[in-house]
Protein backbone atom coordinates (compact mmCIF):
# COMPACT_ATOMS: atom_id res chain seq x y z
CA UNK A 1 0.00 0.00 0.00
CA UNK A 2 1.25 3.47 -0.85
CA UNK A 3 1.29 6.11 1.82
CA UNK A 4 -0.94 9.15 1.25
CA UNK A 5 0.83 12.15 -0.19
CA UNK A 6 0.64 15.78 0.78
CA UNK A 7 -1.55 18.07 -1.35
CA UNK A 8 0.31 19.29 -4.43
CA UNK A 9 1.51 22.89 -4.22
CA UNK A 10 0.40 25.61 -6.61
CA UNK A 11 1.73 24.75 -10.08
CA UNK A 12 4.59 26.81 -11.48
CA UNK A 13 4.34 28.72 -14.78
CA UNK A 14 5.18 26.83 -17.97
CA UNK A 15 8.73 27.46 -19.28
CA UNK A 16 8.83 29.14 -22.68
CA UNK A 17 11.20 26.89 -24.60
CA UNK A 18 10.86 23.92 -26.97
CA UNK A 19 12.03 21.16 -24.66
CA UNK A 20 9.95 18.08 -23.87
CA UNK A 21 9.39 19.41 -20.38
CA UNK A 22 8.06 22.67 -21.81
CA UNK A 23 5.69 20.88 -24.17
CA UNK A 24 4.30 18.40 -21.67
CA UNK A 25 5.05 19.72 -18.20
CA UNK A 26 6.66 22.46 -16.16
CA UNK A 27 9.50 22.02 -13.70
CA UNK A 28 8.94 22.51 -10.00
CA UNK A 29 11.09 25.36 -8.59
CA UNK A 30 13.05 22.77 -6.62
CA UNK A 31 13.84 20.88 -9.83
CA UNK A 32 12.84 17.63 -8.16
CA UNK A 33 9.53 17.05 -9.92
CA UNK A 34 7.46 18.03 -12.95
CA UNK A 35 3.90 19.36 -13.05
CA UNK A 36 1.65 17.65 -15.65
CA UNK A 37 -1.42 19.87 -15.23
CA UNK A 38 -3.43 17.23 -13.38
CA UNK A 39 -0.70 16.16 -10.93
CA UNK A 40 3.02 16.06 -10.14
CA UNK A 41 5.50 13.48 -11.50
CA UNK A 42 8.75 12.47 -9.80
CA UNK A 43 11.32 11.48 -12.46
CA UNK A 44 13.59 9.88 -9.84
CA UNK A 45 11.05 7.20 -8.90
CA UNK A 46 9.25 7.17 -12.27
CA UNK A 47 5.71 7.69 -10.94
CA UNK A 48 3.19 10.39 -10.08
CA UNK A 49 3.00 11.71 -6.53
CA UNK A 50 -0.78 11.70 -6.29
CA UNK A 51 -3.53 9.38 -7.47
CA UNK A 52 -4.85 9.27 -11.05
CA UNK A 53 -8.21 11.08 -10.94
CA UNK A 54 -9.64 8.20 -13.01
CA UNK A 55 -8.66 5.79 -10.19
CA UNK A 56 -10.20 2.31 -10.67
CA UNK A 57 -10.96 2.94 -14.36
CA UNK A 58 -7.22 2.71 -15.03
CA UNK A 59 -5.89 -0.09 -12.83
CA UNK A 60 -5.32 -1.09 -9.22
CA UNK A 61 -2.28 1.20 -9.16
CA UNK A 62 -3.18 4.90 -9.33
CA UNK A 63 0.38 6.23 -9.63
CA UNK A 64 2.27 4.89 -12.70
CA UNK A 65 3.14 7.01 -15.73
CA UNK A 66 1.58 5.71 -19.01
CA UNK A 67 1.31 2.18 -17.63
CA UNK A 68 5.07 2.13 -16.96
CA UNK A 69 5.63 2.19 -20.74
CA UNK A 70 7.08 5.67 -21.49
CA UNK A 71 8.72 4.44 -24.71
CA UNK A 72 5.33 3.73 -26.32
CA UNK A 73 3.15 6.49 -24.87
CA UNK A 74 3.06 10.00 -23.46
CA UNK A 75 0.66 11.60 -21.03
CA UNK A 76 0.77 15.41 -21.40
CA UNK A 77 -1.88 16.10 -18.75
CA UNK A 78 -1.10 13.49 -16.09
CA UNK A 79 -4.02 11.47 -17.50
CA UNK A 80 -3.92 8.75 -20.13
CA UNK A 81 -6.05 9.62 -23.14
CA UNK A 82 -6.17 5.97 -24.28
CA UNK A 83 -6.46 3.23 -21.70
CA UNK A 84 -6.06 -0.38 -22.77
CA UNK A 85 -7.44 -3.28 -20.76
CA UNK A 86 -6.46 -6.90 -21.32
CA UNK A 87 -4.39 -6.02 -24.42
CA UNK A 88 -1.09 -7.69 -23.48
CA UNK A 89 1.01 -7.96 -26.63
CA UNK A 90 -1.55 -5.96 -28.60
CA UNK A 91 -1.53 -2.62 -26.78
CA UNK A 92 0.79 -0.88 -29.24
CA UNK A 93 -1.41 -1.86 -32.20
CA UNK A 94 -4.56 -0.83 -30.36
CA UNK A 95 -3.14 2.56 -29.39
CA UNK A 96 -1.84 3.19 -32.92
CA UNK A 97 -5.27 2.38 -34.39
CA UNK A 98 -7.11 4.67 -31.97
CA UNK A 99 -4.67 7.54 -32.51
CA UNK A 100 -4.88 7.02 -36.29
CA UNK A 101 -8.67 7.13 -36.17
CA UNK A 102 -8.69 10.29 -34.04
CA UNK A 103 -6.36 11.92 -36.58
CA UNK A 104 -8.57 10.85 -39.53
CA UNK A 105 -11.63 12.21 -37.73
CA UNK A 106 -10.26 15.73 -37.98
CA UNK A 107 -10.65 16.03 -41.76
CA UNK A 108 -11.64 14.42 -45.04
CA UNK A 109 -14.14 11.64 -45.64
CA UNK A 110 -13.88 10.33 -42.09
CA UNK A 111 -14.97 13.63 -40.59
CA UNK A 112 -17.78 13.92 -43.16
CA UNK A 113 -19.10 10.45 -42.35
CA UNK A 114 -19.06 11.06 -38.60
CA UNK A 115 -20.77 14.39 -39.07
CA UNK A 116 -23.37 12.91 -41.44
CA UNK A 117 -24.47 10.37 -38.84
CA UNK A 118 -24.24 12.71 -35.87
CA UNK A 119 -21.22 11.25 -34.06
CA UNK A 120 -18.59 13.91 -34.74
CA UNK A 121 -19.04 15.94 -31.55
CA UNK A 122 -18.83 12.83 -29.39
CA UNK A 123 -15.77 11.50 -31.21
CA UNK A 124 -13.97 14.85 -31.00
CA UNK A 125 -14.73 15.03 -27.29
CA UNK A 126 -13.40 11.54 -26.65
CA UNK A 127 -10.33 12.02 -28.82
CA UNK A 128 -9.35 15.45 -27.52
CA UNK A 129 -10.44 15.56 -23.88
CA UNK A 130 -7.95 13.81 -21.55
CA UNK A 131 -10.52 13.88 -18.77
CA UNK A 132 -12.69 11.48 -20.78
CA UNK A 133 -10.20 8.94 -22.12
CA UNK A 134 -10.97 6.29 -24.71
CA UNK A 135 -11.04 2.88 -23.08
CA UNK A 136 -10.03 -0.08 -25.25
CA UNK A 137 -10.93 -3.57 -24.06
CA UNK A 138 -9.30 -6.54 -25.78
CA UNK A 139 -11.82 -9.35 -25.47
CA UNK A 140 -9.96 -12.62 -24.70
CA UNK A 141 -11.87 -14.73 -27.26
CA UNK A 142 -13.97 -14.27 -30.37
CA UNK A 143 -17.70 -14.16 -29.72
CA UNK A 144 -19.84 -17.02 -31.07
CA UNK A 145 -21.48 -16.06 -34.36
CA UNK A 146 -23.63 -17.50 -37.10
CA UNK A 147 -22.29 -19.54 -40.04
CA UNK A 148 -20.13 -17.49 -42.39
CA UNK A 149 -19.84 -14.56 -39.98
CA UNK A 150 -16.44 -13.42 -38.74
CA UNK A 151 -16.82 -11.56 -35.42
CA UNK A 152 -14.32 -8.71 -35.18
CA UNK A 153 -15.39 -6.44 -32.36
CA UNK A 154 -17.96 -5.75 -29.71
CA UNK A 155 -18.46 -7.19 -26.21
CA UNK A 156 -19.30 -10.89 -25.93
CA UNK A 157 -20.94 -10.31 -22.56
CA UNK A 158 -24.43 -8.86 -22.87
CA UNK A 159 -23.85 -6.99 -19.61
CA UNK A 160 -20.93 -5.01 -21.08
CA UNK A 161 -21.84 -1.51 -22.24
CA UNK A 162 -20.53 -0.70 -25.77
CA UNK A 163 -20.88 3.03 -25.02
CA UNK A 164 -18.16 2.81 -22.35
CA UNK A 165 -15.31 1.30 -24.38
CA UNK A 166 -14.07 0.04 -27.73
CA UNK A 167 -14.23 -3.76 -27.55
CA UNK A 168 -11.81 -5.57 -29.88
CA UNK A 169 -11.92 -9.33 -30.38
CA UNK A 170 -8.83 -11.36 -31.43
CA UNK A 171 -10.06 -11.48 -35.04
CA UNK A 172 -9.73 -7.69 -35.25
CA UNK A 173 -5.97 -8.09 -34.93
CA UNK A 174 -5.56 -11.33 -36.87
CA UNK A 175 -8.25 -11.95 -39.51
CA UNK A 176 -8.08 -10.31 -42.95
CA UNK A 177 -11.88 -10.29 -43.16
CA UNK A 178 -11.99 -7.66 -40.43
CA UNK A 179 -10.02 -5.21 -42.57
CA UNK A 180 -7.70 -2.52 -41.16
CA UNK A 181 -7.77 -2.34 -37.37
CA UNK A 182 -8.23 1.44 -37.56
CA UNK A 183 -11.51 0.96 -39.44
CA UNK A 184 -12.73 -1.52 -36.84
CA UNK A 185 -11.87 1.00 -34.13
CA UNK A 186 -13.82 3.69 -36.02
CA UNK A 187 -16.86 1.41 -36.27
CA UNK A 188 -16.72 0.64 -32.55
CA UNK A 189 -16.18 4.32 -31.70
CA UNK A 190 -19.48 4.99 -33.46
CA UNK A 191 -21.14 2.43 -31.16
CA UNK A 192 -19.45 4.13 -28.22
CA UNK A 193 -20.99 7.41 -29.38
CA UNK A 194 -24.52 6.08 -29.82
CA UNK A 195 -24.73 3.85 -32.90
CA UNK A 196 -27.26 1.15 -32.05
CA UNK A 197 -26.93 -2.60 -32.36
CA UNK A 198 -26.13 -3.95 -35.81
CA UNK A 199 -26.44 -7.71 -35.31
CA UNK A 200 -29.41 -9.44 -36.95
CA UNK A 201 -31.70 -8.64 -39.85
CA UNK A 202 -34.15 -6.19 -38.31
CA UNK A 203 -34.59 -2.92 -40.20
CA UNK A 204 -32.81 -1.00 -37.43
CA UNK A 205 -29.89 -3.45 -37.33
CA UNK A 206 -29.43 -3.27 -41.11
CA UNK A 207 -29.41 0.54 -41.05
CA UNK A 208 -26.94 0.60 -38.17
CA UNK A 209 -24.71 -1.94 -39.91
CA UNK A 210 -24.62 0.16 -43.08
CA UNK A 211 -23.73 3.26 -41.08
CA UNK A 212 -21.01 1.43 -39.20
CA UNK A 213 -19.53 -0.02 -42.39
CA UNK A 214 -19.53 3.40 -44.06
CA UNK A 215 -17.68 4.90 -41.10
CA UNK A 216 -15.28 1.94 -41.11
CA UNK A 217 -14.35 2.51 -44.77
CA UNK A 218 -14.16 6.30 -44.46
CA UNK A 219 -11.89 6.20 -41.41
CA UNK A 220 -9.73 3.10 -41.86
CA UNK A 221 -6.72 5.06 -43.14
CA UNK A 222 -6.39 2.88 -46.26
CA UNK A 223 -5.56 5.22 -49.18
CA UNK A 224 -6.48 2.55 -51.75
CA UNK A 225 -10.15 2.48 -50.74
Amino acid sequence: MLAPTEPAPTPPPLPMDDSAVARFSSADPSGARNYYRARYYDPKVGRFLSEDPERWAVSLNFYPYVGSSPVNAVDPFGLQEIKCHGCDGKEEKARKAVKGFCKEAKSGECRKALERYGYLDCVESRCDDPEHPINVVCVPMNCPSGPGNIPCAGPCNALSDPTQAIFLQPNAFEHDACGPLQGTVAHEAAHMCGLGGDVGESAAAVVNRIRGENIDRACDGDPTR
